[in-house]
């Protein structure tokens, strides 16, 4: 089959407005959320934060549109994800939680997916369409969330509760609009680079989990750029986008570190020297 999409005249927007990073606790008080503010209701992520729309002129003759694929394939790498809980009085230790590190992940560079249906390599569903002029145009988006358990029983001090202080998920992603002829090598025609980063401080009051200090960072372009992207470390990637999606992959690494041992999971028989005075007050 012939021809592309033009890369040169790509037109790709992408929208962020209104994704501030923010948290919650669940129902139950026993789970710490991340989320973007924006596709937020209260209890769970239940739309895109960040949204896009990408479009390039086609040489592609117009019978053959139709058998091709249109959309994004998305790259997540997994930087540092680590959890700190410590306890009410120094002898009740404290646990140091480590996800994105072996064992539990022993890859952070992930083929992303936003559907669990979403066939190889497609962030979700290709669903590219025609504009006036020939141009042809996808658009998607994202939602990055974060979920650590409140509390969790520390192993080397009788389980005995040991409460979230302090936790960070920093994750960088590739989104890229692309094209795909029937059978035929994956045409990448541009893409933008953004990151999210929660960090959050906590103090307990009342038995109440409370932020004391949010130092999220959210960093987004307003647009993208033509072409294929050049950082190195995913070029093996986009060469075979295939493999495991990064929530899948996550999910697994987060069970194993939180019921798992040295590397993931450390129990330390004291809490952390800098654990402030009042981390722990009851009136």
């Amino acid at each position: 089959m012939a021809g592309s999409l033009d890369a040169k005249q790509i037109s790709f927007a992408v929208t962020s407005t209104g994704a501030v990073a923010g948290s919650a606790v669940d129902d139950s008080k026993n789970r710490f959320f991340g989320h973007l503010t924006k596709g937020w209701n209260g209890r769970i992520w239940n739309e895109d934060a960040i949204t896009w729309k990408a479009s390039a002129p086609s040489s592609i003759p117009a019978k053959e549109v139709p058998d091709w694929e249109f959309g994004f394939v998305q790259i997540a790498e997994a930087t540092q994800f680590q959890a700190f809980y410590s306890s009410r009085i120094p002898s009740e230790g404290a646990i140091i939680l480590d996800y994105f590190i072996k064992p539990a992940m022993t890859q952070t560079i992930l083929l992303d997916g936003g559907s669990s249906t979403a066939s190889e390599p497609w962030y979700r569903e290709p669903g590219g369409n025609v504009q006036p002029g020939g141009r042809i145009e996808a658009a998607s988006g994202d939602h990055p969330g974060l979920a650590v358990p409140l509390r969790l029983e520390n192993k080397v001090c009788s389980y005995v509760k040991n409460y979230l202080f302090h936790v960070f998920m920093d994750r960088r992603f590739w989104t890229v609009f692309a094209a795909k002829p029937p059978g035929g090598p994956i045409q990448y025609v541009g893409h933008f680079a953004w990151r999210v980063r929660y960090e959050f401080m906590l103090k307990w009051q009342n038995k109440a989990a409370v932020v004391s200090k949010n130092a999220s960072v959210v960093t987004v372009p307003s647009k993208g750029e033509s072409g294929r992207p050049t950082e190195a470390a995913i070029q093996a990637m986009l060469d075979a986008p295939k493999g495991p999606r990064a929530n899948e992959v996550g999910t697994k690494a987060q069970m194993s570190t939180e019921t798992g041992a040295d590397p993931n999971r450390r129990d330390p028989p004291r809490r952390f020297a800098n654990t402030p005075a009042d981390f722990w007050t009851q009136t």
